[in-house]
Order: C-alpha cells, then structure tokens, then sequence
C-alpha cells in the first residue's frame, strides 16, 4: 500500500523506509512506526536515507523535486523538527549526493560548488574541493572518492591526496571487491 523511495537497514531486522511525505519503521513482520516528514515541498520526493552516527532520532535525507533539484534535510524523528543544509550552507546548486566518512564526518556533494565536510563532533562546515561539478562520492575505509565527468578526486581523512583522469565521460562510481569503479561514457 506504499510507494517506497528509499530504503535503509538501520541494523539487523530494523528498517526505514520513506514514501513521499512519511518515514516508516519496521522488522521482518511489520511497520511499527509512522513518522509524518516536515520539511519537505508538495513536489518532493526522499531518494537517500541516512542515519546520523551516535544519534539515536537523527536522520538525514537527501530530497528531490520533478527537476531533479536535490537538498539536504535533517529530520528529528522526536521533535519532528528538521535542518535544511542547503540554506544553512548557501548553495549555490543543487547537491549530489551525500555520506558519512568512517570518523562519521557528513560528506555533500554538489553539481557546481564542490564538496563539503560536515563534522559532527565539533559542528563545523569546511570546504574541501571548491566549484567542482561532483557527479558521485563513494567512501571505503578510511578514504573518499568524489567524481567529475572527468576527473576522479581522493580524499583521506578531510584532505585531497590524488586526482585523477578518467576515459570517457564519468557517470557513477561503485565499490566492486573494496576497489572503486568508475562507469563512463566513451564516445
């Protein structure tokens, strides 16, 4: 009876699950709990679910509207109160994407502004690639990954230790046996 954009195991045989405008709670069996989603337009829709670490009511949701604009909110399933990042930060493009490193700092991509860092310990927002078009982020180990159309950005632990070339026209990465994949057009 649900249309589900996003899914995420929060631990074993403990689920959310968004619909349009609501977070559903579940095991195996059954939905335990509705949670009405404030924050987000009539013309949106949750595509990412996060779980913020060490914090048992926070959620993170990556939002989309029918242009294909995306934003950052973060939800209080408690208070029922959310965050956008994109206007606390001031965007000036929709996000890509986003994903907590293994210090559990937030990660946000964007089409055109760059990267972001978001540290959860000592809530504070750093730039760490400025004005690129981030098309994917990927985190293995200790390590980001940040992909241009043609250049493949390294990151370990908040700072870019490598960029590299891609062939083609780079359209997503992936973690194939703990080793980035990079999938591309080639003309």
């Amino acid at each position: 009876e649900f249309e589900i954009s996003s899914a995420l195991e929060i631990e074993v045989d403990s689920y959310v699950f968004a619909t349009k405008t609501t977070l559903l709670f579940s095991n195996k069996n059954n939905i335990h709990k509705k949670i009405i989603i404030h924050g987000i337009k009539e013309n949106e829709f949750v595509v990412k679910i996060l779980k913020a670490p060490n914090e048992k009511n926070i959620f993170l949701l990556v939002v989309k509207n029918e242009k294909g604009e995306k934003r950052l909110i973060q939800f209080n399933i408690e208070t029922k109160k959310t965050m956008d990042f994109s206007q606390i930060i001031g965007f000036n493009t929709t996000i890509s994407d986003a994903i907590f490193d293994f210090e559990n700092n937030l990660w946000i991509s964007t089409f055109g502004d760059g990267i972001y860092c978001f540290y959860y310990s000592n809530p504070t927002i750093k730039t760490v690639l400025e004005g690129a078009y981030i098309i994917d982020i990927l985190k293995i180990d200790s390590t980001v990954y940040a992909q241009t159309s043609s250049k493949l950005y390294v990151f370990t632990k908040d700072s870019l230790t490598d960029n590299l070339t891609t062939d083609g026209f780079a359209k997503h990465l992936s973690n194939i046996n703990n080793k980035v994949t990079v999938s591309s057009l080639r003309a």
